[in-house]
């Protein structure tokens, strides 16, 4: 695999979250969609916090479909 471009200090990021970290640096290619998911997944929760009132919502079915990740408030 070719080297990623440097990335910015992860300071204040959400890869200053260790699970998050953790997660990102196992992926490889091949892997099944719910090892992204469960990265987004940490990373709304980081963003919409339930402390203000927010939910992630796997698999919210809306009227075309279905959408894997939502945050609603």
């Amino acid at each position: 695999m070719a080297a990623l471009p440097n990335q910015q200090n992860p300071a204040n990021t959400y890869y200053a979250n260790l699970g998050t970290q953790l997660e990102i640096d196992k992926l490889a290619n091949g892997d099944k969609e719910n090892a992204v998911t469960g990265i987004w997944n940490s990373i709304l929760h980081k963003i919409y916090p339930a402390e203000q009132g927010y939910v992630v919502r796997p698999e919210h079915i809306v009227q075309n479909g279905v959408i894997d990740l939502s945050a609603i408030q």
